[in-house]
């Protein structure tokens, strides 16, 4: 089956919020499950592609069947911005991206710069939800993480800052990332307190939540206008005047509102 079919039908999931990839210059797919999903200038929520009215790219273009930089001065910038929230909504989502990560004269240099998958949130310090990819110092590897900001029903009501933030990663070998595609994917589970990591479609990190949670179960609620989009892509970097990548590239990303299995996040992680 074409990987583009594979993520058509993937979108068609109930539970899928969007699966978002460059064909056709940047289009995405959802069953268009509430207002968030109507097309600008109609009423229609069916079932169907959308091509315009959810996202939006920011620093980035469609080359060659992928999102890239469009500064290529600086490689790795390139977020495409949705309009979809997640605060507020109980915590039991799965999100997924397929990206290319490349440096200059691999492995004598260790490309130095933050990339991220899907993620919500300004800064890292205020991530809502997210996975991404950073070096880890000098040790040759980069590190595969996710955090998330959970509140209680309570203080998400009062629109207070009252949360809890908690993260946790994994090293993955340089080779395994640099100059190659691969898909990077987290789970939040709620319900059986529990933070889950995959690489290339293995589950790689799992966290329990359970001496942290204590009834917050709610993505949490942020009073930075910047936080209030869900975005596939990168937007902060460091980079050294010695270790400079050569850039990024995004084949897709993915939102559900379910905790995907094992076995279903294998399976997309082949498109």
């Amino acid at each position: 089956m074409p990987v583009y079919d594979k993520i058509r039908m993937a979108a068609r999931d109930p539970n899928c919020r969007f699966a978002v990839f460059p064909d056709g210059g940047g289009r995405v797919y959802s069953p268009m499950n509430g207002p968030v999903f109507l097309r600008p200038g109609t009423a229609s929520t069916g079932v169907r592609d959308i091509d315009d009215g959810l996202l939006a790219l920011d620093d980035c273009v469609v080359e060659d069947g992928y999102f890239r930089p469009a500064d290529k001065i600086d490689p790795v910038r390139c977020a495409v911005k949705s309009t979809i929230d997640l605060a507020g909504e109980f915590a039991r989502h799965t999100i997924m991206t397929k990206m290319f990560l490349g440096a200059e004269g691999f492995p004598a240099e260790v490309p130095r710069h933050i990339v991220r998958g899907v993620w919500q949130g300004s800064s890292r310090s205020n991530r809502i939800f997210g996975c991404d990819m950073t070096v880890s110092g000098t040790s040759q590897t980069y590190q595969l993480g996710g955090s998330i900001s959970l509140q209680k029903p309570e203080d998400f009501n009062l629109k207070n800052t009252t949360a809890i933030r908690v993260g946790g990663s994994y090293n993955v070998p340089l080779e395994d990332i640099c100059g190659k595609w691969f898909v990077m994917a987290a789970t939040m589970d709620a319900e059986n307190k529990l933070l889950s990591l995959f690489f290339n479609g293995n589950r790689v990190y799992s966290l329990d939540l359970a001496k942290w949670m204590n009834g917050h179960v709610l993505f949490a609620w942020s009073d930075d206008d910047l936080s209030r989009y869900v975005k596939i892509g990168s937007d902060e970097m460091t980079v050294s005047a010695v270790n400079k990548p050569t850039g990024v590239r995004y084949a897709w990303g993915m939102l559900f509102d379910r905790v995907l299995d094992d076995a279903e996040i294998r399976y997309l992680s082949q498109c």
